[in-house]
């Protein structure tokens, strides 16, 4: 391979790790279309988004570690990312061609470095569409989404269960006689039972089921849909956001936010909007439930701009603390949003602000408080206590049945990637390449690194892929000599770092 292809894969793989707290807003993209839906923690601490076919890795201080595109642009639509119990990642992907029909769910299992074990393409020659996925206490997963593949008629809720090996033990599907029945988010309960919420007959719905599937009951509350859910362990009760429609005694759609108790009744429901357009995609919480962060877009002047918001609200009570808006007089919007074990707080989504070359995922990191030092402002509180969704029991029809299931294989692929940066803010700095002096360059093995720094220093060198193949502690030097002349040829990334700051310059070895 040529070092000029290795370099480009090199710029995908390396992450730089510097000290300190570091708060970002970054947009980045690899030139197809495509929205970052979700994002989990890795094992060793970083974040991944799934977007525009392709899988995100990115560290805490905001640097891509790599990406993988696995699917064509002609190929892919909604995605969706969780972290396996092994390590690995499972994803889902809406598919519109290569498939069974209109639209098909295709499955992909992975391991921690994005490597794929098995892919699975299900659908019938209609409509299939994936919304959730989740692992259960077994090792087991179930999918939920939206499927006419099972009665043949109009599209319903759809139920999938299946092994880490990507075989089916069954699926469902539970509807009403509209084609606006849809599952968006699926959690398995303390208890075991699967929770799935969504929209039923154009109406906010919850359904629980045992783990086979088999109805303990199902609600609905008010025209609308539910985007996403969680539970509070420690209580049973459950906490949903969504979008509520014009008929709530509104003018236009506002986001929503409601408590439950275990058997789906409303405890509190709030009204989170301006009363022009407003949709809550993410809720979550910090580990003691003390916080509900509740994350979307709102419209800003018209209905064809939007920013992202995020506020805080009590669970308790729903009370509002902290009301903010990110973005610019584009379209901007936060789909998912997780608190890391240090308190920190980290959105995914997308922006436009600088999509010259269609950069789509958005991702900022701030702390609890949603400070940050560039396209923050906070927002007046406008919140409507007097939201009245009662849950409602609903009946549906179910089915149960076979679907198609194909097998393929679509290897990942490195890809260049681009990054723009709205803000970084923290206590490390990161100095330019050129003050850093390495020579020869080209070299055949043996390297000088020379450097101004009176700290004690460390030394780290990386390969193509990422991985460390030397690492040495120096203390009040100018300089070091390096030996590589056993290592493969290809381009290397050398590292030094102080306490302060840190120097990054590439090599050659050929």
């Amino acid at each position: 391979m040529k070092w000029k292809e290795l370099l480009a894969i090199f710029m995908c793989c390396i992450g730089l790790h510097v000290s300190g707290q570091i708060y970002f807003q970054k947009n980045i993209g690899t030139g197809f279309a495509g929205e970052a839906h979700s994002v989990c923690l890795s094992t060793d601490q970083r974040y991944v988004a799934a977007c525009a076919g392709s899988l995100y890795k990115i560290d805490s201080s905001g640097y891509v570690v790599w990406v993988k595109k696995y699917l064509s642009p002609l190929m892919y639509s909604n995605s969706f990312v969780i972290r396996q119990s092994s390590g690995g990642y499972m994803m889902i992907f809406e598919i519109k061609s290569g498939g069974f029909g209109l639209n098909d769910m295709m499955v992909f299992s992975t391991d921690s470095s994005g490597a794929i074990d098995w892919i699975r393409t299900f659908g019938g020659v209609g409509t299939d569409v994936p919304g959730s996925i989740v692992e259960c206490g077994n090792g087991d997963f179930v999918l939920a989404g939206q499927s006419d593949a099972l009665n043949g008629s109009q599209v319903d809720v759809l139920l999938m269960r299946f092994n880490k090996y990507g075989n089916q033990f069954w699926q469902r599907s539970y509807g009403s006689a509209s084609d606006d029945d849809d599952a968006e988010k699926i959690l398995v309960t303390q208890t075991g039972d699967l929770l799935v919420g969504g929209r039923m007959w154009s109406q906010i719905s919850l359904l629980k089921t045992d783990a086979n599937g088999v109805e303990r009951w199902c609600k609905t509350y008010g025209m609308g849909s539910l985007f996403d859910l969680i539970e509070d362990k420690q209580t049973g009760d459950f906490y949903a956001c969504g979008t509520t429609e014009p008929d709530n005694s509104k003018s236009q759609r506002n986001a929503f936010v409601m408590k439950t108790d275990s058997a789906g009744t409303v405890v509190w429901a709030k009204v989170v909007g301006n009363n022009v357009d407003a949709t809550a995609y993410s809720i979550t919480a910090d580990s003691a439930f003390t916080q509900l962060v509740v994350s979307g877009e709102i419209a800003n002047d018209t209905l064809s701009n939007s920013k992202a918001f995020t506020c805080a609200m009590n669970p308790a009570n729903g009370a509002l603390i902290w009301n903010k808006h990110y973005g610019q007089a584009t379209r901007d919007v936060f789909y998912d949003a997780m608190i890391t074990d240090d308190a920190m707080l980290v959105q995914v989504g997308y922006s436009a602000t600088s999509d010259t070359l269609l950069r789509n995922v958005f991702v900022v990191k701030t702390p609890l408080t949603g400070e940050s030092d560039c396209g923050v402002e906070d927002v007046v509180s406008s919140v409507d206590s007097l939201l009245s969704l009662q849950a409602i029991d609903f009946a549906y029809l179910q089915d149960s049945g076979e679907i198609f299931v194909m097998t393929k294989c679509f290897p990942p692929s490195w890809i260049t990637f681009y990054e723009h940066t709205y803000c970084t803010n923290g206590k490390a700095a990161i100095a330019s390449e050129n003050q850093l002096g390495l020579h020869p360059n080209p070299s055949t093995g043996s390297i000088r690194v020379d450097f101004a720094l009176t700290d004690t220093k460390t030394i780290e060198i990386f390969n193509a892929t990422g991985r460390l193949v030397y690492k040495q502690n120096y203390g009040h030097v100018s300089g070091a000599e390096i030996d590589l002349s056993g290592k493969p040829a290809g381009v290397y990334l050398v590292v030094v770092k102080t306490e302060k700051v840190c120097y990054k310059q590439k090599v050659v070895i050929e």
